[in-house]
């Protein structure tokens, strides 16, 4: 958290932001569960993000942290997505991103995400990045992160890779993510000298702080970084997941099961997938135990980082409505029983369609609470690809730009269909997925798809009413991307008031689109009431903190507010209701 402060008066504007809305259930336990303790709306507390200062518990007891240092321009909003002056006059529209930098657009080469020449004969790669300008990697590092089981600093035949850790290469917004042999890969956009932290694990962490290396010249490539992670103890630790197709009634689904030894020691037990009502299995291999509604594995020994991988597929009863939703749930059991029993459960909600595109981006869970935003709860993204034209598909590229709204930092990659190198630069995400040899569906219809599966942390100044967007794009050898859906996941709004609360509350507002002025019905209340309006970003984009009705109505103007859609929040630190309505011209 840095160590500079903001001034008064914006500090004191913070506080009483952060005193509108939300719903405390005991006057006498703090945020953070203690009886009459000082964490309380209000009062100071560490998100933990080095980028943010002037951290402060909501009225939800989140703690919430705020930007600082940015360009300025008279802008008093101090979180990502906020306006901003990055001091660049070719640029327009600078926002916050999410590492609180000021970055405006300039787009003189197109949308982000597509291929580009920087003219700089010492890059590769070069890509649109998310602020419009023409980037190509200059710098580039190579390396293995293992467990090193006999502390000799070096990776010998008895040491463990681990696969899917990200390594960050600090200074910047630089990270690779370890593939199944533990190797990864970073690029640099310029030269200088970079130092490698890999992310630590549930039982292990770095062995050391790892000295920079010298990138100073354009066009070096570092190769052979051995990364050792030195055991903090000896456990195990199973974990699982899903990746489905889409199910339509009458037809088979794939559906491929995991589970990964996340601890540091060798570990096997049982897996038991349990479907819905709605299917049968068609077949399974390995094959399982089929009982009920379940099917049980035995899961081999496990070296720590190893994974255990089934396919099945289910079929659909013909006559399941379109729309329905299917619930599968994988659990992992070790034996004996492992040390991290929270990720032994894995949940997975299918939609059942008629016809539907194979390239597709989901999101899980799709709605969180504020008490999730409060505790980190991570949303998982799967995005599913298949070769539908004819012939193979020698290379496949996603893209990602990574919403405002998700903790970059955070990313954490599951699992991937096929063996890929993924780079994460400054909110824009790329999977290659070079030499995949793709083969069409009309040659080979079970091998033509293919996926990957993250999970990323939203950011905590996220509200009641907020929605985060993602989609992707996909391409296939040298054709037009192919982009998906958006998957959406919201922060569920809270209406649980008592009925006292209701009574001196709004009952209805109107029109609904309004383009002009918003009514809003508060016949029972005798005195101003704090009112906000939140973007679908979660941003509170207006405040008036004591508007009073009159003859029981109260006006809010919004003629100057962007067309979309909005939350009206309504209530103090105690009680609070919330309407959507969209504006409109």
């Amino acid at each position: 958290m840095h160590a500079a402060t903001l001034k008064n008066g914006i500090r004191s504007g913070l506080v009483v932001f952060l005193a509108v809305g939300g719903i405390r259930t005991s006057a006498q336990v703090d945020c953070l569960g203690v009886d009459g303790g000082s964490a309380l709306p209000g009062s100071p507390c560490d998100d933990g993000q080095t980028s943010t200062g002037s951290d402060v518990w909501s009225s939800f007891c989140v703690c919430v942290g705020y930007c600082q240092g940015f360009g300025g321009g008279g802008f008093d909003c101090y979180t990502p997505g906020c306006p901003c002056n990055d001091g660049n006059a070719n640029t327009t529209n600078d926002v916050l991103d999410g590492n609180c930098l000021c970055q405006g657009c300039i787009f003189s080469w197109g949308p982000p995400g597509l291929p580009c020449n920087d003219g700089d004969p010492a890059t590769v790669l070069d890509i649109v990045g998310v602020n419009g300008q023409c980037f190509g990697w200059s710098n580039h590092v190579t390396g293995k992160v293992f467990l090193d089981l006999d502390l000799s600093g070096t990776y010998t035949g008895g040491d463990v890779p681990l696969p899917n850790r990200v390594v960050h290469g600090a200074p910047g917004i630089n990270y690779g993510i370890t593939d199944a042999n533990g190797d990864f890969a970073i690029g640099f956009p310029g030269p200088g000298f970079y130092t490698l932290a890999p992310a630590s694990g549930s039982f292990d962490a770095p062995a050391q702080v790892f000295p920079a290396i010298d990138l100073s010249v354009p066009g070096v490539t570092s190769n052979g970084n051995e990364l050792p992670m030195n055991a903090l103890s000896l456990e195990g630790d199973l974990t699982g997941w899903s990746v489905a197709g889409a199910p339509r009634p009458g037809f088979w689904n794939a559906v491929e099961l995991f589970c990964r030894n996340q601890g540091t020691v060798a570990t096997g037990g049982t897996m038991v997938f349990t479907f819905d009502a709605q299917q049968t299995p068609f077949d399974q291999w390995p094959a399982g135990v089929v009982l009920g509604n379940t099917i049980t594995w035995n899961i081999p020994l496990l070296q720590p980082g190893e994974q255990f991988h089934v396919h099945a597929r289910m079929t659909t009863a013909p006559a399941t409505v379109l729309g329905t939703i299917l619930t599968n749930t994988l659990t992992t059991t070790a034996a004996p029983p492992d040390a991290v029993p929270g990720n032994d459960v894995y949940n997975e909600n299918l939609t059942v369609v008629g016809a539907f595109d194979p390239n597709d981006i989901r999101v899980s869970p799709e709605v969180l609470s504020m008490a999730d935003i409060a505790a980190g709860s991570p949303v998982t993204y799967t995005v599913r690809f298949q070769n539908t034209g004819t012939f193979l598909a020698e290379d496949v590229l996603i893209r990602d730009l990574i919403a405002l709204q998700l903790r970059e930092s955070s990313f954490e990659l599951i699992g991937s269909s096929h063996p890929c190198q993924v780079m994460l630069h400054n909110g824009l995400l790329q999977f290659r997925f070079d030499d995949i040899m793709l083969p069409d569906s009309n040659a080979n219809e079970p091998e033509s798809h293919g996926w990957v599966m993250f999970r990323m942390t939203p950011q905590n100044f996220l509200l009641p009413g907020a929605q985060v967007y993602n989609s992707a794009s996909i391409y296939f050898d040298f054709n037009e991307p192919i982009h998906t859906n958006s998957a959406v996941f919201g922060i569920e709004l809270n209406t649980a008031i008592t009925p006292s609360a209701v009574e001196a509350l709004p009952t209805s507002i109107w029109p609904n689109p309004v383009t002009d002025i918003l009514h809003v019905s508060m016949e029972h209340s005798s005195r101003g009431i704090p009112v906000t309006i939140i973007g679908v970003n979660g941003r509170v984009v207006r405040s008036f903190p004591n508007l009073a009705a009159q003859s029981g109505t109260a006006t809010v103007p919004v003629s100057d507010l962007a067309d979309g859609l909005y939350t009206l929040r309504v209530g103090d630190g105690v009680r609070a209701v919330h309407q959507r309505f969209v504006k409109s011209h």
